[in-house]
């Protein structure tokens, strides 16, 4: 095996130099990674990119109309965990002969765990969400931005 090492050692250095030197004698062609970025960006609308605090209301404003039960449940557990300063969970409940749809804890759930809210950081965490409680915050979000992609459009076409 030793007296195999200065040809493995050999061989790797001449893959390595050839490699090297092919690279820098064949530069790639075509655009480079600015330019590309440039094409793509050249009528590319900016982003108006919506403030947490502004989304979440536009959020509000979209799940009161669709689901109000569990909008007053949201606004609930973010009242709650702005007083408590810790983070709060809201939980469906399983068992359709109570009066609630929704119970507020302290404690994260298991399957019946919808989101959790914590104000000190102003974050929702969605655990078991979906599109049966209502729109989501990223479903509000894509449509305001193509919102404001459309009025851009309109403004630069002199659209009224």
């Amino acid at each position: 095996m030793k007296k195999y090492l200065p040809v493995i050692a050999f061989t790797s250095a001449f893959i390595l130099t050839f490699a090297v030197g092919y690279n820098l004698l064949n530069p790639k062609s075509g655009p480079t990674d600015k330019e590309l970025y440039d094409a793509i960006n050249r009528y590319r609308v900016e982003s108006q990119e919506l403030k947490t605090k502004e989304l979440q209301g536009k959020w509000l404003r979209a799940l009161s109309e669709r689901n109000s039960e569990l909008h007053d449940a949201i606004i609930a557990v973010m009242l709650i965990s702005k007083d408590v300063n810790t983070e709060i969970y809201l939980h469906r409940n399983l068992d359709n002969n109570r009066r609630f749809k929704y119970t507020i804890s302290d404690k994260r759930g298991e399957a019946e765990n919808i989101l959790s809210y914590n104000h000190k950081n102003n974050y929702f965490s969605f655990d078991h969400y979906s599109s049966e409680d209502g729109p989501s915050i990223q479903s509000v979000e894509d449509a305001e931005f193509i919102k404001n992609k459309i009025d851009k459009y309109y403004e630069e076409l002199g659209v009224k």
